[in-house]
């Protein structure tokens, strides 16, 4: 494991030229890796896989919220600030739902949402171990929080590692190098959690559960050792029923159903009556001149 470029990151930012030496260094390290299998004739044989664990984004004094400007007391608070702020108690004395509902919805233009660790979104897996803060506040994106504006700048670095995989930034690399990785094969983009099986498969070991879905990666491999199959069904399907005959005999002929919505009108010289009648659903109605009609049923 290397902590560059990670450390380095964080104090120039993600974009910074002066990253570009802290590449340098790990691609040299890597380099060293390489020439040295094939040195020793192992360049065949030994299956390499390069990955990062999160990506990085850029991160701004001017796009921070500031807990001490929502009306909380931030001397009876703990902050890990960042771009997903986590807040813990100093003192049972300061209930963790006091400090939730002094964050919520209080400035029109607000760049976070805070949650108890309980009411987190589920694909997030952040919940269940004492470990983990009371508080999360869940920053919009390039968005970040501290406790107050003088904080900016020691404790807000050039750059904070994102905390969605939902995002693009928190995408990172993976590369396989090996006998049994197919040459020069691109993969769609996948979560880190199906490594696991894959590491498995390379070393001919069975998986224990976990939450990767076993043989999703199996387009990276020449020979995938696993072979995913359907489940069997737990009963057996059922045969749909024979189509029922469709009748369109309503008991009635043509002539019934014409005679019965056909409406006569005769129209009379001025002065005279307007005479309509509709043939088994109205009565005759007789209405002077310039006026419809009006219809009533028996």
């Amino acid at each position: 494991h290397s902590e560059q470029p990670d450390a380095y990151g964080h104090i120039l930012g993600p974009l910074s030229n002066e990253l570009d030496n802290t590449l340098r260094k790990i691609d040299n390290i890597i380099g060293q890796l390489m020439n040295g299998l094939k040195q020793m004739n192992l360049h065949r044989c030994v299956n390499v896989i390069l990955v990062g664990d999160h990506g990085m984004e850029e991160s701004h004094c001017e796009r921070t919220e500031y807990l001490g400007s929502y009306g909380l007391n931030v001397d009876a608070i703990t902050l890990i600030p960042g771009s997903a702020g986590r807040i813990g108690p100093k003192s049972a004395s300061t209930p963790c739902e006091h400090i939730s509902v002094k964050l919520s919805c209080k400035m029109p233009n607000q760049h976070f949402k805070p949650y108890l660790k309980q009411h987190l979104p589920k694909r997030l897996h952040y919940a269940n171990n004492r470990r983990i803060e009371d508080v999360h506040l869940l920053m919009d994106r390039k968005w970040h929080v501290a406790i107050i504006p003088s904080d900016c700048g020691s404790s807000i670095n050039q750059s904070f590692n994102q905390y969605s995989n939902l995002s693009c930034f928190s995408q990172t690399i993976f590369l396989g190098f090996g006998p049994s990785f197919n040459f020069k094969t691109e993969v769609p983009v996948f979560e880190n959690i199906e490594l696991y099986n894959v590491m498995c498969d390379l070393l001919g070991l069975t998986p224990a559960p976990n939450n990767g879905t076993h043989g999703s990666l199996n387009g990276v491999l020449r020979s995938p050792p696993y072979t995913p199959t359907q489940p069997e069904e737990v009963t057996s399907p059922t045969p749909l029923a024979p189509p029922t005959e469709v009748t369109h005999d309503l008991g009635c002929n043509c002539d019934d159903e014409v005679s019965d919505t056909h409406t006569h009108t005769r129209v009379f010289s001025a002065g005279q009556w307007i005479e309509s009648v509709l043939v088994h659903r109205t009565t005759l109605k007789k209405v002077p001149r310039g006026f419809l009609p009006l219809l009533t049923d028996r």
